[in-house]
């Protein structure tokens, strides 16, 4: 393995007399065997110096290869008789098989200590302001420091894109790591499409300061590694949810067990939402003009299909479409079907009711509690007129409960014409009064005439089609007809 060995410079001199742009001092290395660039130099901190050696396993038996290296003050070419502003010294290395391969002598030839020039010299001038009128020396020291472990690389197979269902194996690469130590990856993302433990079946762990976590970690696992490498797998998970492309991010945390930093190194995979069916099934049964009555069927149910909505849950409109649409679907004007349930997870309309006249409004079973409401009547309380020369004249009450849906039929002339509540006057006799007798009065002559029967050509005055109106305080309807046989009151009827 590779050897590092430091160097401490230390400079004497004015730092205020060095020309802007100049070095206090530098390095040369003269390769004197062996080749080149076996050496690494690097400043760890000021003017603390570590020279790393390369392991030397091509050599032959008793071969050496040496370089010298010399540092000199920035004045050292002005004075180079001065020896305190030159210092050297040189490194052995032995590729001798008994020896491991890896002797390193090293020669302190002068101390490694750098000064200011003397006052006088016999090359400088006579008088100089840049140098101090002695010189010190210091010696230079040789240790070994081990090499600082290196964090350089974190990557996921598969890399980019993965499926639901699928593993994922994160590796750890660096170098100088002891084998044995383990660095914790994160797995995380402030994404607003982040995966969650929810999306992993197997593999992690929650983290922070759980078990012997990091205290400030993400939910994740530890890495042990060897020989400079670590691996961990993890398995995602089918949710059968719809939740789109979502993103996680592995990160090593900022030190390893031992305290050395990590560099933060990071990669994230896409997980493409592969476990969610593109069609849901939704359950429905067909109802009545009554909404109890149709919240209490329970036999025959119909079913129809819809498309997973790219984000969050089906809405009412996309469900009553697929039921309406489908080929067993027998809705008409008024009348109710029940939505019993769907294969969507989260599903939000289990058990409610809708009207074919108002697919946008759901009513939910457990809020229809009435069993026994009266339903809409119509009941005759008076009558005038006898024959088509005076005219009839009926008033009939209506009592009741009206609900959305159902139908008001009246026949005369040989002619049936038919009132459908809307759901704005679901429960209201004087909104379903105004509103039929509205009805009755928007009919013209032809709405009521036979093909073989009454021709308006009878009557005082002759020919006038009949005429209504309501009286909220009375709840009773009044019916103008030019007619002379009699007729039945309005008939209600919900199925």
């Amino acid at each position: 393995m590779s050897v590092t060995i430091q160097k401490v410079v230390e400079f004497n001199g004015d730092l205020d007399q060095i020309p802007e742009g100049t070095d206090r001092y530098a390095w040369t290395a003269t390769w004197t065997s062996g080749g080149s660039g076996w050496v690494t130099t690097t400043e760890v901190s000021e003017d603390i110096w570590q020279f790393e050696v390369e392991d030397w396993t091509t050599g032959a038996s008793g071969e050496t290869r040496a370089v010298t290296y010399e540092v000199n003050h920035w004045q050292a070419s002005a004075y180079p008789n001065d020896p305190g502003l030159s210092k050297q010294f040189t490194i052995t290395q032995h590729a001798d098989a008994n020896t491991g391969g890896n002797i390193i002598n090293t020669t302190t030839l002068a101390p490694a200590t750098t000064t200011q020039a003397p006052a006088t010299t016999t090359q400088a001038p006579a008088t100089t302001t840049q140098a101090p009128a002695t010189t010190t020396q210091a010696p230079v020291t040789t240790q070994y420091v081990p090499p600082t472990p290196n964090y350089s690389n974190i990557t996921a197979n598969p890399s980019g894109t993965v499926d639901e269902g699928q593993q994922i194996t994160i590796t750890v690469t660096g170098s100088n790591i002891t084998n044995g130590t383990r660095v914790w990856v994160n797995m995380y993302s402030n994404l607003a499409d982040a995966a969650d433990q929810d999306d992993i079946t197997s593999g992690w762990s929650s983290g922070a300061g759980a078990g012997d976590s990091p205290s400030d970690s993400s939910w994740g696992n530890w890495v042990t590694m060897n020989s400079n490498t670590g691996s961990h797998t993890i398995t995602l998970k089918n949710d059968n949810k719809l939740e789109g492309p979502e993103t996680i991010t592995f990160s090593l945390y900022a030190t390893d067990e031992n305290g050395y930093s990590t560099g933060n190194v990071q990669t994230a995979v896409t997980i493409n939402d592969t476990s969610y069916p593109t069609l849901y099934t939704v359950s429905y049964i067909p109802g009545n003009y009554s909404q109890y009555g149709s919240c209490s069927y329970t036999n025959n149910p119909k079913t129809a299909t819809y498309e997973a909505p790219e984000n969050g849950l089906a809405t009412l409109s996309t469900l009553t479409t697929a039921i309406m649409n489908d080929d067993e679907y027998v809705g008409s004007s008024g009348v109710y079907f029940k939505i019993v349930s769907s294969t969507e997870p989260g599903f939000q309309y289990n058990s409610h009711i809708v009207n074919h006249s108002s697919p946008a409004t759901a009513v939910d079973c457990s809020g229809v509690t009435t069993t026994t409401e009266q339903l809409l009547d119509f009941t005759t309380v008076a009558t005038s007129g006898t024959s088509y020369s005076t005219g009839r004249q009926y008033q009939f009450e209506l009592t009741g409960v009206p609900r959305t849906g159902n139908r008001i039929g009246m026949g005369i002339y040989g002619k049936s014409h038919y009132y459908v509540i809307p759901s704005s006057q679901d429960g209201s006799i004087d909104g379903v009064g105004a509103g039929y007798a509205a009805f009755l009065n928007n009919l013209s002559r032809t709405d009521w005439v036979g093909s073989t029967s009454y021709t308006y050509t009878q009557g005082n005055p002759p020919g006038f089609e009949p005429t209504a109106s309501y009286s909220s305080s009375t709840n009773r309807l009044t019916f103008n007809m030019n007619w002379q046989n009699s007729i039945n009151a309005p008939n209600v009827t919900i199925s």
